[in-house]
């Protein structure tokens, strides 16, 4: 946008741009669906959405913070925040609506577009996709999927039955976008992971177990799609673990996501302004 303004031989010159930009994620963690537990013991956990550049684990100055969590219900909300011990309400930070913790309502990637993206990420081209076995529990470590110049998309089929679940034993680490379908997501070992996690379908959740070290840089959406009721905690932490929002990471893993999806799921994702102004003074 720009105004000139002219007396005699002098001119004053005022322009301004706006910039739109959206984010992969509107928080460090995203929680949707019907959630009927949370769980958090211990104080080894911190989920921040201060924005951070995870090659060097520090905060970006002057970048957008989003909340540490969000939900698409206020029920959710309350249930979170009556989880947490008053030593632990200063493990959850960031940009979220005031209040202590940062957990904040959104209607930003509400469940069925969390659910359709899992869907478009798993059947697209780049997917490699891994289905749990028939005893509804597959176990892995030692694992490199990605790397921040050749992030990967990985996929992990549950049986649609209740109690599947991925283990992530120790020495796991990746660059991408990893979706657990119908299963839970158990990280028990070393895990560190840039990207997106996704975690959707009946009877997930996100737990987290044991001390040894485990991070996640970018964001983390769980999405029950079951009824109401469930017995697994769609958010669980007993161990260590440092989830943390990331603009970078996020940016990186954005060439695994087909355009056509890209497209659809711009109308759900949460965005952010930024105005530069400037002027020109002649003579």
């Amino acid at each position: 946008m720009r105004a000139t303004g002219r007396v005699a031989t002098a001119s004053h010159l005022l322009q301004a741009q706006l910039t739109k930009s959206y984010d992969l994620a509107d928080g460090a963690a995203a929680l949707r669906g019907s959630a009927s537990r949370v769980g958090f013991s211990g104080n080894a956990f911190l989920i921040s959405g201060a924005d951070h550049d995870p090659a060097t684990a520090a905060a970006v100055a002057g970048a957008k913070p989003r909340p540490a969590i969000t939900v698409a219900e206020e029920p959710l909300r309350e249930m979170i925040a009556a989880g947490l011990d008053a030593g632990q309400q200063s493990n959850i930070v960031g940009g979220g609506d005031g209040g202590v913790p940062a957990i904040s309502q959104s209607r930003a990637v509400p469940a069925a577009a969390a659910t359709q993206l899992a869907d478009d990420l798993c059947s697209s081209p780049p997917a490699i996709s891994t289905t749990v076995p028939a005893e509804g529990v597959l176990s892995l470590e030692g694992q490199e999927w990605g790397t921040r110049s050749l992030p990967q998309l990985r996929c992990f089929e549950g049986l649609q039955g209740a109690g599947d679940a991925v283990r992530l034993g120790g020495n796991i680490s990746g660059v991408g976008i990893l979706v657990v379908r119908n299963a839970e997501l158990i990280a028990g070992g070393s895990f560190h992971w840039e990207g997106l996690i996704i975690v959707t379908g009946r009877e997930v959740g996100f737990t987290v177990l044991g001390s040894d070290a485990k991070e996640i840089y970018g964001s983390l959406t769980v999405n029950e799609t079951g009824m109401s009721g469930s017995s697994t905690a769609i958010l669980d932490l007993r161990g260590s673990v440092r989830l943390i929002f990331s603009r970078a990471a996020l940016a990186r893993i954005t060439p695994l996501i087909p355009t056509a999806t890209l497209n659809r799921a711009y109308v759900s994702l949460p965005f952010y302004i930024r105005q530069d102004y400037w002027r020109t003074v002649t003579p």
